[in-house]
């Protein structure tokens, strides 16, 4: 009897996935809005592409040095490991490869991308970081560096209570040839059983109105404040970019939705009963 597929899951530092994340999640993100807007004065799709997986390669290298955890997900035929590593059961002796069709990077509780300490700055000098400034411009620099973290220091204080810790899902991508195949959901519903166990909410921040109704269906809530638009969400690049990310000014200068998200664990209290301002 052919045997069903199934979605094995693994998790390592980003010493080890690093290269196969950037690959995926550059490709899944082709489309998306945020990135766009970080990159829409490049000259062509190749141009933006590169520059995008350039992008991402120094945040996610931040994030490793930073104690980030790397998540990924595969469709496979053959049973998957055992092991601290592996989240999925398996028959002895086969070891199958990570394949990388889903991938994610999760900061745990109380650490985040902008302390990767001397070590983590030095690497990130060495990847190439003031050669990608100087492709892309201090503007288009200042909107990754500043503009986007800050849009979303008033819904984290709304939501939280002071000085909680959370599990943020720094990114979350999945193949074009594997998706609607229930690997995002698979590889997120882990990451709230880790939740679960050591009682701690999980933000994460949807990029599009596809991913935050799946957010929704797993049991992410939109955290709403006094800025959140009619319809939920916060807009990133008013006045600078339409909804898709392409520069523009004037009346089509709409800007970027993003929904700020944060999931609870049950039983949890602290933050979860605050109210919002």
């Amino acid at each position: 009897m052919a045997q069903h597929p199934e979605i094995r899951i693994t998790k390592a530092s980003g010493k080890e996935y690093l290269s196969h994340t950037v690959s995926t999640v550059s490709a899944a993100f082709d489309t998306d809005p945020v990135f766009h807007y970080f990159l829409n004065n490049s000259p062509s799709a190749t141009e933006e592409h590169a520059l995008r997986t350039h992008l991402m390669t120094l945040i996610f290298s931040a994030a490793s040095s930073s104690s980030g955890i790397f998540y990924e997900a595969s469709i496979s035929t053959q049973p998957a490991p055992t092991g601290p590593e592996s989240l999925a059961p398996c028959t002895e002796g086969v070891e199958p490869e990570p394949r990388f069709h889903c991938a994610a990077i999760v900061m745990p509780p109380g650490k985040a991308t902008d302390a990767p300490g001397l070590l983590g700055w030095l690497k990130i000098v060495r990847m190439g970081l003031f050669s990608l400034v100087y492709r892309i411009g201090l503007a288009r620099f200042y909107r990754v560096l500043f503009e986007y973290p800050a849009l979303f220091e008033r819904p984290k204080h709304t939501a939280l209570a002071p000085s909680e810790t959370y599990y943020y899902v720094l990114i979350l991508g999945t193949d074009n040839s594997y998706r609607s195949r229930g690997l995002c959901s698979k590889l997120m519903i882990e990451l709230q059983k880790e939740g679960q166990k050591e009682m701690k909410p999980v933000w994460l921040e949807a990029t599009t109105a596809t991913s935050r109704e799946l957010y929704q269906k797993l049991g992410w809530e939109d955290v709403v404040t006094s800025e959140t638009e009619e319809g939920g969400g916060l807009v990133l690049g008013r006045g600078k970019s339409d909804e898709e990310g392409n520069d523009k000014r004037g009346v089509e200068a709409k800007g970027v939705t993003i929904w700020p998200m944060v999931w609870w664990p049950d039983g949890y209290e602290k933050g979860r009963n605050k109210k919002s301002i």
